[in-house]
């Protein structure tokens, strides 16, 4: 096959035979067989060995050790591909992905190759790009976010599955794109919340003899809550204070225990008391906890008698 008529696709069959009198294995059993799966529904990666081998070739042609070289690293190499492809489109859970051993495997792999281009691909172009993907999923910060991002993996993933290693690929580098910015605009988000929060009972008809579980609530926390029922699109509130099923009683109950601690019985004992609230927000597939400071100032409150105090 001349350079002008070659045909990768009608490689296998034409050139076979000259690379096993050259010596190559391309016998009944050996890994370049295996890499034709079409007898089971799959795709003959025999015509991507023979594409790079094209691609590859020197410009003074190969002499047979550059052949032989060439051709076991494509073969070895277009296992790998198969072998990290298959892995998650078998995958029925992000448990069989085993992280990202999909791509490890292929960093790997390249590592060692000898030649060039592989689909055109530079060699160092697809070692970098892989390198990046490793190590944008170790710097995601929790294993809340790597299952996010191996979960979008397996939703992305076509009904008849991924039909090249490059594709798995692309659609982490997706997957990683989307959970990095739900976090980055969850983020944003919680910084501009007003965190901590004076207390001052301003305008509800307390005193300082009231009884701290008889209050049907505070001014700037019920107002807390209130703005928890009205966030914008895409946002929403996993739990307040570990309660997931929440609603104005219970984290009422909750957020009274923690003013009742330490033996506080009434407002007045409330006098500098600073008391924490986690509220977990979500965005996407982001969830990132908020600590809503309030700190007690019962300047304001007078003793049940009408006398003024302070």
């Amino acid at each position: 096959m001349t350079p002008e008529a070659y045909k990768y696709s009608e490689a296998p069959e034409a050139l076979e035979e000259q690379l096993a009198l050259l010596g190559l294995d391309v016998g009944e059993g050996g890994d370049y067989t295996n890499l034709d799966k079409t007898a089971d529904g799959g795709k003959n990666r025999k015509t991507a060995v023979f594409y790079d081998l094209n691609k590859n070739k020197p410009a003074e042609g190969y002499d047979l050790s550059t052949l032989t070289r060439y051709f076991n690293d494509m073969v070895a190499t277009r296992l790998v591909t198969e072998e990290s492809m298959d892995l998650v489109n078998n995958a029925e859970s992000i448990e069989d992905l085993n992280g990202i051993s999909f791509v490890t495997m292929l960093l790997d792999r390249f590592n060692a190759v000898n030649y060039q281009t592989h689909s055109d691909i530079p060699v160092e172009t697809k070692k970098s790009t892989l390198q990046d993907l490793v190590t944008r999923y170790d710097n995601l910060g929790s294993d809340e976010n790597c299952n996010a991002v191996l979960q979008k993996l397996l939703d992305k993933r076509p009904s008849d599955g991924y039909a090249r290693s490059q594709a798995t690929t692309d659609a982490l580098d997706t997957a990683l794109t989307e959970v990095v910015e739900d976090e980055t605009t969850l983020e944003t988000f919680i910084k501009g919340l007003t965190l901590d929060v004076k207390e001052d009972f301003e305008g509800l008809d307390l005193t300082l003899d009231t009884k701290i579980e008889e209050i049907s609530g505070t001014g700037r926390m019920a107002d807390l809550f209130t703005k928890m029922s009205e966030l914008g699109e895409g946002y929403s509130v996993k739990s307040i204070q570990g309660i997931e099923d929440y609603n104005m009683v219970n984290v009422k109950a909750a957020i009274v225990n923690l003013m009742m601690a330490e033996g506080r019985t009434t407002l007045e004992d409330l006098d500098n008391v600073t008391i924490s609230i986690d509220v977990v927000y979500c965005y996407g597939v982001a969830e990132q906890t908020a600590t809503y400071k309030f700190s007690f100032d019962i300047s304001k409150l007078k003793s049940g008698n009408g006398e003024a105090e302070g």
